[in-house]
């Protein structure tokens, strides 16, 4: 089974939504969305909403002054739940999870990074949002989560998954192509096939 899951599909600037890789962009989130078996909205916005019903539709954690493409323990139990017909059931690791939106490499990656630890280590793998005051316990689970990933990232295990992006809008001002050799390039690239289709 394919998976295509959408995430912050609107969430652009206004100087974005006027260049001309946006029409072209938002056509081929419609037509995923469209020709999809099982689509899923990941706050997915305007551009999936008439597509995807509300039954399929989970949100993205709502920080006041941060965005994520992360979901909670809540979002992921219901994530499942679309995904599996049932809380209890596991993720199946054979079938495809397809994720497009915005932005490549930012919120899509964050997503595809949780979908990952859910699906293949049957773990929640919580958000750890920038804070200016963080406690020492929060400190030393976000750096045993980011050993985790660099961990998995070395053994390509991202690459072996069959989680990979789709239709993705990259930040006009701060493109991923400006950050080779970064460790989010790394993952995109783990994350990325002959499918992703980068505007």
């Amino acid at each position: 089974m394919i998976h295509d899951i959408f995430v912050h599909t609107d969430g652009l600037t206004q100087e974005e939504r006027k260049h001309p890789k946006y029409i072209p962009y938002s056509e081929g989130i419609i037509k995923m969305a469209r020709g999809s078996l099982s689509p899923v909205s990941v706050s997915g916005g305007y551009l999936v909403s008439d597509i995807i019903p509300e039954t399929r539709t989970i949100y993205t954690i709502p920080y006041d002054f941060e965005e994520t493409g992360k979901i909670s323990n809540n979002q992921a139990r219901k994530l499942r739940e679309i995904l599996r017909g049932t809380m209890d059931d596991k993720f199946d690791p054979e079938d495809e999870y397809r994720i497009h939106g915005a932005y490549y490499g930012r919120c899509t990656s964050e997503l595809a990074v949780q979908l990952f630890g859910l699906v293949y280590k049957n773990e929640y793998w919580p958000d750890f949002p920038w804070k200016w005051n963080e406690s020492d316990k929060t400190k030393e689970a976000k750096e045993r989560q980011r050993l985790r990933v660099q961990e998995c990232l070395e053994k390509e295990e991202f690459k072996k998954s069959n989680i990979r992006l789709g239709v993705v809008f990259d930040n006009i001002k701060d493109p991923i192509a400006a950050q080779m050799k970064t460790t989010r390039m790394r993952l995109i690239e783990q994350l990325s096939d002959t499918s992703t289709i980068i505007f």
